[in-house]
Order: C-alpha cells, then structure tokens, then sequence
C-alpha cells in the first residue's frame, strides 16, 4: 500500500502474465522495538511468537515449521562447521584468479585436493 504499486489480484503474475508489468512493490522498514516495549519485552514476545508458529500443526511430510531466518542460521552454524561446497568449476576458476595474482591456494587444496582441480 505504501509503495503504490499494485496490491491483492492486481499484482501481474510472473509466471503467466507478460503482456503488462507485474506493477509489483516493496518497501523496507527498520524500526527501534525499544521505543515502544523494553528489548526484554520485545524479545520474550517474540519467542513466544516463535514457539506459537513451531507449535502448529504441521502439514503431511513436514517435521517443522520454520521461521524466517532459522534456514539461514541453520544453514550458516553448518557452513562454519564444515565450510562452503564449491564446485570443481568454482575451485578450478578460483584457483585460476588466485595463480593470477599470486596468491598460493589454500593449505587444504595445496595438500592434494589442489592437483585434482588444477589438472
């Protein structure tokens, strides 16, 4: 509504529409919590929030239900664990730039998993 862009059955459909623009709009907000509740308030009302959507019933073959940004933080405590997956084409043009520039590989792609990659 604030953008003034399309809203509800106005919206174009991505997928299906392509004889107008979708006229679609977003509008980013950033607001202090602590102006209106204290930021012990504000953060127990949000778990409680939290555990409210995880405490629905779930749909058939699903275990959870997630709220935004518990993929994510998932996803980051996993890659900081076990690092992030590349490619062999990522690796292999990583490697490349950093030849490139002089930059010797990491100690793990020096120590074998390099040779693999840079054949």
């Amino acid at each position: 509504m604030l953008t003034g862009a399309a809203y509800g059955g106005e919206v174009g459909d991505q997928y299906k529409v392509y004889d107008r623009p979708q006229n679609t709009g977003h509008i980013f907000m950033a607001i202090r919590p602590d102006l209106f509740v204290s930021a012990e308030a504000f953060r127990e009302r949000m778990d409680t929030l939290v555990q409210r959507v995880h405490d629905c019933p779930k749909a058939a073959g699903f275990s959870e239900i997630l709220v935004a940004g518990e993929p994510e933080s998932r996803m980051e405590a996993q890659r900081r664990k076990h690092g992030i997956p590349y490619s062999t084409d990522e690796l292999r043009s990583l490697l490349e730039e950093a030849a490139k520039a002089g930059i010797p590989p990491p100690p793990l792609l020096s120590q074998g998993l390099y040779r693999k990659f840079a054949q």
